[in-house]
């Protein structure tokens, strides 16, 4: 069932998207494309404060764990466009 009818059913209006902050802006486009009114309410953010130093440019785990997630939501975002989901 389509998250669309399911609301529809219960004559729901506005929806409240809790999910990761890096999911948000694929998750909001599915529902809107499905003609559900969101109301994003990300959590799990991964940024935090900017400290630069000397070796805030080396690469490190950290660093490459953040960019494999964002890339992984960049063709997923990709991925649903071509599909027609967005």
């Amino acid at each position: 069932m389509h998250g669309s009818r399911l609301f529809a059913d219960r004559d729901l209006v506005n929806v409240l998207l809790v999910t990761s902050a890096v999911h948000m802006p694929r998750a909001a486009a599915c529902f809107r494309q499905q003609g559900v009114n969101v109301v994003p309410a990300p959590c799990d953010h991964l940024a935090g404060p900017v400290q630069l130093s000397a070796t805030s440019f080396w690469p490190n785990a950290t660093a490459g764990v953040k960019f494999q997630t964002a890339a992984r939501e960049w063709l997923g975002l990709t991925w649903y466009r071509l599909k027609g989901r967005l």
